[in-house]
């Protein structure tokens, strides 16, 4: 039985899966490996800020309660961005309007995640109301860069090992983004499979959740253990792929991605992806294709930003009319922007929205799989959003998406991404899986 502090440090480094294998087989006391756990926790967070709230109390009750050692989720601590219900923590939203508000019961993905074995360790910083002010977590590596705005907290709860596998939210590129810049995985699944109740709401047709963790089977185990499934959901059962795929036969093409936003990629960085697109076009069974996106995209961005701003003001107009001087000038200034907005204009950027969707979506009849560069940049100073890149696009898409942390660009990380058809999701991961070992 372990039974020391430092015997245990070399249990950050396990996947979730394994930690998880080795608490059943008794290898870990779970009682103290969550002392080890909150006391690594609050010297790590006292520098980087990931988390806002960690409950001593709360973590040891939730280990002490878990019994059934079948439970898939047994014993893993995760993450939970401050934008999600939970019963025994507060959810501020990332805004000091909601500070210390206890909403009484769990968003849907909590009960699930607890319900499968796993620990809500604790409430991770989010931006104010999820959008883009930067919340106090400091960049894993360098505290003068940005680690990503909104889901920035449990992207660095992940990289600094406080925990192995954290929730976040995409509605711009806030799963993308900080995975990127973080150096570690971070994923966008297909919008819908998981459920938004008990989530706050900033844009019903983008809000999308996620996962940030540090390695790929970690995802997929938390992905396949809180998505939708069954009877209840037809259209999810209709079409998600379930069938494992042989990547070692047959050809694969790959679409490389020249966007409205490429021209963004910085000269160094483009070096480096080019680099790694000649690695994969080298593997036998991949074929890349130049995918330029059609004129149709050009206005993705404009009309994201009516979608967002028009939707923020709606789902924050009570917050606002009691509180606005309480909101940051920037979230003030797109609330009133979406305040001037017709409901004409947002209906015909909803119709926009919709054709991108079937567009892409009928490119795959002839490629498998998008590659790109996850973000142009590695990670800006902080208090900066970065450079415009593709992940509005993605995100608006519905599609999954997956940041993989395999470059450096002095020696900052930079993340690939893959994007694949509509509920492929578990295709793309395991594809993902497959490339990695090729290159």
């Amino acid at each position: 039985m372990i039974s020391t502090k430092n015997s245990l440090e070399k249990y950050l480094d396990l996947s979730a899966i394994k930690l998880r294998d080795k608490i059943k087989a008794d290898e870990i006391n779970k009682n103290e490996l969550s002392k080890f756990y909150i006391d690594y926790s609050k010297k790590i967070n006292k520098k980087y800020k990931a988390f806002k709230k960690i409950s001593d109390k709360n973590i040891k009750e939730q280990y002490k309660n878990i019994k059934n050692k079948n439970l898939p989720l047994y014993g893993i601590p995760i993450g939970v961005k401050d934008i999600f219900n939970t019963y025994d923590y507060p959810n501020s939203f990332g805004s000091d309007i909601y500070e210390n508000y206890f909403p009484g019961n769990d968003a849907r993905i909590i009960f699930d995640i607890r319900d499968k074995g796993g620990i809500v360790f604790g409430k991770t910083y989010a931006s104010e109301f999820a959008v883009h002010k930067h919340s106090p977590t400091l960049h894993p590596i360098d505290k003068n860069l940005s680690p990503g705005t909104s889901s920035g907290g449990s992207a660095v709860a992940v990289a600094k090992k406080i925990v192995p596998i954290a929730i976040g939210s995409q509605t711009a590129g806030s799963i993308i983004r900080p995975a990127s810049y973080c150096g570690i995985y971070g994923f966008k699944p297909t919008f819908g499979t998981i459920a938004r109740t008990g989530v706050l709401k900033t844009a019903d047709t983008l809000d999308t959740i996620g996962f940030f963790a540090n390695n790929l089977d970690d995802l997929k185990l938390i992905f396949n253990n809180v998505r939708h499934k069954g009877r209840n959901y037809p259209h999810i059962q209709k079409n998600f792929l379930t069938k494992k795929i042989n990547f070692s036969k047959g050809t694969f093409k790959i679409g490389k991605i020249i966007g409205p936003q490429s021209k963004n990629i910085k000269s160094d960085i483009k070096i480096i992806y080019e680099k790694i697109i000649d690695k994969l076009s080298k593997i036998k069974n991949i074929e890349i294709i130049e995918y330029k996106m059609p004129r149709i995209f050009n206005e993705a961005h404009l009309n994201h930003h009516i979608i967002y701003t028009k939707s923020l003001s709606y789902h924050l107009r009570k917050e606002f009319r009691n509180n606005n001087n309480r909101f940051s000038e920037t979230l003030r200034n797109m609330i009133l922007a979406g305040q001037k907005i017709s409901n004409k204009k947002y209906d015909d950027a909803l119709e926009y929205q919709y054709k991108i969707v079937d567009n892409l979506e009928n490119k795959f009849k002839e490629l498998d799989f998008f590659v790109d560069l996850s973000t142009f940049s590695t990670a800006p100073k902080f208090g900066s959003n970065g450079i415009e890149d593709h992940n509005l696009i993605w995100t608006m898409c519905h599609m999954p998406v997956l940041s993989i942390p395999i470059m450096k660009s002095n020696k900052l990380p930079l993340g690939l991404l893959l994007a694949s058809k509509k509920y492929h999701d578990l295709k793309l991961i395991d594809f993902a899986k497959f490339i990695q070992k090729q290159l």
